[in-house]
């Protein structure tokens, strides 16, 4: 390369890589938000072409250094030789973030449009080391798989953990003393939270109805309904009641002043969250896409009486935790 064209052919020939992955996640995902189904016959040729792209952008830069056996001096690790560390304002060091993303993103979406045909393959392999090799395929369960599952997780472990926190916290304070530590403020802000994150645990709740049917996915459109109108519909609206309803009612200032009614709220909070995980679960598998199959979930005495041993183990290890 020319001094004043430092960045020649290998960068150009990058970038024109990246452009590529671009453009294949893009005619797959398009096609697939258009309903276009014409789009099977071309969409793994799109992902696999985005795959294969960014494998040929991520050998570029290397080849940009100069001397491709010290590649790694790209990657920003610890090294006791300071004058060798990255530089973080180098746009070599910014590619090997940018194809480490394409590169994860490109494979977990080829990934997921492989998962029947992985599926399908798996169920067919004869010799053990095929199936052992296609097993690793998952089944596209309706309910299961809607992407508002990660950020409704994380409020609902937040919402689910300050539940619990008050059931406990409140009979400590009232019974051993404790009003000192645990004050009025920490209970009122404590209730705030759980006004925030009920609401969008409700959000994410009417979210999956929007997506299941803005989806027009048939089988994804009954699960929900089926949630929430089906032989299971009382424990819908038993967390919905919980985890929705009951929490609205600390907006009012006097309910957050009175230590039993916030004590009994957060009781639901604990069953609702509870319920929550029964609807996913249960109802879920209940109703699965062959009809012949259907079932209703009762418990046995055994895993009745599990639940309630690792109540038992629960309160036992916080009893220890207060003495």
């Amino acid at each position: 390369n020319q001094n004043s064209v430092s960045w020649g052919f290998p960068i150009v020939n990058f970038v024109f890589r990246v452009g590529i992955g671009h453009a294949g996640t893009l005619i797959s995902a398009i096609l697939f938000l258009f309903r276009q189904h014409w789009r099977t016959s071309i969409n793994r040729f799109a992902e696999a072409m985005t795959i294969f792209a960014v494998v040929c952008a991520g050998t570029f830069p290397g080849i940009h250094v100069g001397r491709v056996w010290f590649a790694y001096w790209l990657v920003p690790y610890p090294d006791t030789r300071l004058y060798m560390w990255s530089q973080f304002r180098s746009p070599l060091l910014w590619d090997v973030f940018a194809v480490s993303t394409y590169a994860t993103v490109s494979v977990l979406f080829w990934y997921m449009g492989m998962i029947p045909d992985l599926a399908t393959l798996r169920d067919r392999a004869k010799h053990p080391l095929r199936r052992m090799a296609y097993g690793f395929a998952t089944s596209v369960v309706p309910g299961w798989h809607t992407t508002i599952f990660p950020p409704y997780f994380v409020a609902g472990a937040v919402f689910s953990g300050f539940g619990p926190a008050l059931t406990l916290m409140i009979p400590a304070r009232e019974w051993f003393g404790r009003k000192d530590i645990v004050t009025m403020r920490h209970i009122d802000c404590m209730c705030k939270i759980i006004i925030a994150t009920g609401s969008m645990v409700g959000f994410a709740y009417l979210t999956e109805f929007f997506i299941a049917w803005y989806g027009a996915n048939p089988y994804e459109q009954f699960c929900f309904m089926n949630r929430a109108f089906g032989p299971s519909a009382w424990a819908y609206w038993t967390l919905i009641t919980c985890n929705v309803i009951s929490p609205q009612q600390f907006w009012f200032k006097f309910i957050r002043e009175r230590v039993v009614l916030i004590y009994v709220i957060s009781i639901f909070v604990n069953i609702g969250m509870w319920f929550e995980r029964f609807v996913i679960i249960a109802t879920t598998l209940a109703r699965d896409y062959l009809p012949s199959s259907w079932s209703y979930y009762v418990p046995t005495w055994v895993e009745i009486g599990l639940f309630i041993g690792s109540l038992g183990l629960f309160f036992t290890l916080f009893l220890f935790f207060v003495r």
